[in-house]
């Protein structure tokens, strides 16, 4: 579960940021109640020993760009999202990392990253962006070992995804 002690009202706090924090729990709260929902409602696994739960997201433009990054509200939705999967290939993270840690210190110290590099040029194709994968390190474990595949054309990878993960000791590892 995310920590949203920055959410706490403050004495401090003046009534403009008294109003977003209580309106920004409320929200959290509804959303919690409505992504249970959701997997209840789907069908999905609730039991984390026998399930993995991965998800992918293309965040447009995470870290910065035209839009200049995301609020302060945004950051905490974004996270309780995130905060129901154990897995998430994060797409179009900017090269400036400031945001996702922002992010990532919301979500708790039991989350960790690895990031591919960004591409060198911000207005090739590649904008400047990354691909970031958040995970839940209670449920996840990284090896040390990162690659990029790449195929000879017209090779293709004949054994089913499914095929190439295998469960030991409640953590999910990934064969070739």
């Amino acid at each position: 579960m995310p920590f949203y002690v920055s959410l706490k009202i403050k004495d401090s706090d003046n009534q403009k940021s008294k109003r977003q924090k209580k309106r920004v729990a409320t929200n959290l709260q509804k959303l919690h109640s409505e992504l249970l929902k959701h997997f209840i409602d789907s069908g999905s696994e609730t039991d984390v020993r026998k399930s993995v739960r991965i998800a992918t997201w293309n965040l447009r433009e995470f870290g910065g760009g035209k839009y200049k990054g995301r609020d302060f509200e945004s950051s905490y939705y974004i996270a309780e999202i995130l905060s129901h999967f154990d897995l998430v290939a994060l797409q179009e993270v900017k090269a400036d990392l400031k945001e996702l840690k922002k992010l990532l210190k919301i979500l708790g110290p039991d989350w960790d990253y690895i990031a591919t590099d960004a591409t060198d040029v911000p207005m090739t194709a590649g904008n400047g962006e990354r691909m970031v994968f958040l995970f839940n390190q209670r449920y996840i474990r990284f090896r040390n070992i990162a690659g990029e595949l790449t195929l000879k054309e017209g090779t293709k990878i004949r054994a089913a995804f499914g095929e190439r993960i295998k469960l030991e000791d409640r953590f999910f590892h990934f064969y070739s």
